[in-house]
């Protein structure tokens, strides 16, 4: 993958080059190739790409399955003031898709139009938002242009406040909720440190999510210096948190509550990383699991 822009950030460039064979004589049509191009110099920005994309895959719900998409993309995002924006994006490709349990075959020209309304007025500490809000609400429909028939619907919102207790401290809440429908329902992963605290990363793989997060943010140390032989070793901005995670996702079924709470803390390695480091216990809302979760990740917090 290579990243190219000039100074200002005005025009973007995103190149990405993959090959997914597994034999030689697959090497030339297993190539997957994305060229992408952001215009950022005027109020309204504005994007587009081609794309080359082959794949085989496995899940629960669909088995073994393999896919080529061969298409291009366009996104428009505009501003309707400082905090808010308004974007709109289309994918539209052809894509071959063959199921190999049980055998069967969908082919055509596809058309995915997405719509987004996004506000953010969120501050930041090294570590992650501290006060603000950022929210994302967003809509799509995937239509099968030859066959003239709707493949699926996806609707999800992402609304996150926090409330400042302090210079350094903060309630974070955060609610999301993805639906999706149709005769090929798009599912997602979730679980892992990012989202779902105590689960496995892609613990989930599920169509309806209903998602709650609260998290008390807290300075621990400020600076901490650590000798070692390679010299002086320097951590800043190491942060503690106490959460409670609750979710209800599910497929064709009812849906299933899950919880989990625990302890956490956040290393910021400058400006450059953040290292996160929880604790949790996990609970279906009859028992609560033995044992302790420990999971580790790098990113800011949500």
């Amino acid at each position: 993958q290579m990243a190219l822009a000039d100074r200002l950030g005005d025009e973007y460039y995103d190149c990405r080059l993959a090959n997914v064979a597994n034999t030689a004589s697959e090497f030339l049509s297993s190539f997957n190739v994305a060229v992408t191009y952001l215009n950022r110099k005027h109020r309204i920005n504005y994007g587009y790409g081609a794309y080359h994309l082959y794949d085989e895959a496995f899940n629960l719900s669909e088995g073994l399955f393999q896919e080529r998409q061969v298409g291009g993309m366009a996104f428009v995002s505009y501003p309707i003031s400082r905090f808010r924006r308004a974007e709109l994006s289309t994918f539209v490709r052809y894509s071959k898709r063959d199921w190999l349990t049980p055998p069967r075959t969908r082919e055509g020209v596809l058309a995915t139009p997405t719509l987004s309304l996004v506000y953010d007025n969120s501050l930041w500490t090294i570590t992650g938002p501290i006060d603000g809000m950022r929210a994302n609400v967003s809509v799509g429909v995937t239509y099968n242009v030859t066959d003239q028939k709707v493949l699926n619907r996806i609707a999800w919102a992402d609304l996150r406040h926090y409330y400042r207790l302090g210079r350094q401290s903060a309630l974070a809440t955060r609610l999301y909720a993805f639906m999706s429908g149709g005769v090929e329902p798009v599912r997602r992963y979730f679980g892992g440190s990012w989202d779902f605290r105590g689960y496995s990363r892609r613990s989930f793989f599920v169509r309806h999510i209903l998602f709650a997060s609260n998290e008390l943010r807290f300075p621990l140390l400020h600076n901490l210096m650590l000798d070692s032989p390679l010299g002086r070793l320097a951590f800043s901005g190491i942060k503690g948190a106490l959460f409670f995670d609750v979710g209800a996702l599910w497929n064709e079924r009812k849906p299933v509550w899950l919880g989990s709470y625990g302890f956490g803390w956040r290393v910021a390695l400058g400006r450059l990383m953040v290292l996160r480091f929880d604790l949790a216990k996990v609970t279906d809302f009859h028992s609560v699991a033995p044992g302790v979760k420990f999971d580790f990740f790098f990113g800011w917090n949500f």
